[in-house]
């Protein structure tokens, strides 16, 4: 295995000065709609009226994020020295994110999103189309309405609060009243939040600690024990190694339920359906599988940051669930011990795995601090 040289120092002062500089500001904020609840409602009636609609979102305004002091450490850097290179990465993944909060163009958006996370291909939407007609879940669980208990956002935190403290984990649980997502997570402030209005049935709520905690908030906190708080902040483009390590961690703890692959299958069409369609054609595209209210939810998602929701293109994330689920699964098939220790290091992405197995090797980044609970040693 080849060597990294190291520079403790220097590495150090550039991950403090891009933390000083990226501050508590998380762009994810600012592209997600302030009004999507009363959109939710006004596409309702227009829909039921027969009438076609383009949603028209809002958002909060993008407050400086540094981007002169951000040009000013990115020269210092030298791209060929790998640590400092994903610094590079950091920075120029910052910018670009920033552009698409600031502006909400939709090409801008698009082009951000695809080289981040990339776009299905031909195979996943395949893959997905099949999921869909060969499965047929009750959703009404993801929206509260099946019998059983039903948890609302409040007693979720609960439950949230009680996982953290049986990991040892001392994150903030908040319930918010807005925002695109039903669940997120923070991790430059060390904050889960949940969506006000969200209802869960009890059959969901194992896999909300499994996905949420045992993934997000796991690799988060492994991240922060490393010498460079950027491995608690996430690496350039962790994105989609996370999400499919979430999916299959949930599928390793037997909560990966068909409602889960069907409605992250339906993700995969609405990603494509956006690229080439508006918020309608979308809509359009998943409803024949999903109510309105989940149609919307997926149509939302895909046209994150978008104002006029009736242009072209998508924020293409949501494809990353099930391409990631995949990939992930094919990763377990051949990993070491190694393997796994890099990957759960912080949030890092496929990419950068060599680099962290090189520099835990050499001392420099330590091993992980806490396993999940479907972890068993190889």
């Amino acid at each position: 295995m080849r060597m990294i040289k190291i520079n403790e120092i220097k590495w150090m002062a550039i991950d403090s000065e891009f933390a000083k500089i990226q501050g508590e500001i998380d762009i994810d904020n600012y592209l997600s709609p302030v009004n999507r609840a009363e959109e939710l409602e006004k596409f309702k009636k227009r829909y039921l009226n027969g009438e076609s609609y383009n949603p028209l979102f809002h958002y909060d305004s993008l407050p400086d994020i540094g981007e002169k002091q951000l040009d000013m450490l990115k020269i210092q850097l030298n791209p060929e020295n790998p640590m400092e290179n994903v610094y590079i990465e950091a920075i120029e993944n910052r910018q670009e994110e920033a552009a698409a909060a600031r502006t909400h163009y939709p090409d801008i958006i698009t082009s951000f999103s695809k080289r981040t996370y990339g776009e299905p291909n031909t195979d996943l939407c395949n893959a997905a189309k099949h999921n869909l007609d060969r499965l047929s879940p009750d959703q009404r669980a993801y929206n509260g309405e099946v019998s059983g208990k039903i948890y609302n956002a409040d007693e979720l935190a609960t439950i949230c609060r009680n996982a953290m403290k049986s990991y040892g984990f001392h994150w903030n649980v908040k319930v918010v009243p807005e925002m695109g997502a039903k669940m997120a997570v923070d991790n430059l402030v060390r904050e889960f939040w949940i969506r006000k209005d969200v209802k869960f049935h009890e059959s969901l709520v194992k896999m909300m600690v499994v996905h949420e905690i045992g993934t997000h908030v796991l690799r988060s906190e492994n991240g922060y024990a490393q010498p460079l708080k950027l491995f608690g902040r996430g690496l350039p483009a962790y994105q989609f190694t996370e999400e499919g390590l979430a999916e299959y961690a949930e599928e390793r703890c037997g909560v990966l339920m068909d409602e889960t692959v069907y409605r992250i299958s339906g993700r995969v069409i609405g990603v494509h359906a956006a690229l080439n369609g508006s918020f309608w054609d979308t809509f359009q595209a998943v409803k024949p599988y999903f109510d309105v209210d989940m149609a919307f939810d997926i149509a939302q998602r895909v046209k994150l940051g978008f104002t006029d929701t009736s242009a072209h293109g998508a924020y293409t994330k949501d494809y990353t669930y099930l391409a990631g689920l995949h990939r992930m699964r094919s990763f377990f098939d051949s990993a070491g011990k190694a393997d796994i220790d890099a990957l759960f290091a912080g949030k890092v992405s496929f990419e950068h795995l060599e680099m962290v197995r090189i520099l835990q090797n050499q001392g420099f980044l330590c091993w992980p601090k806490v396993y999940p609970e479907w972890f068993t040693e190889i």
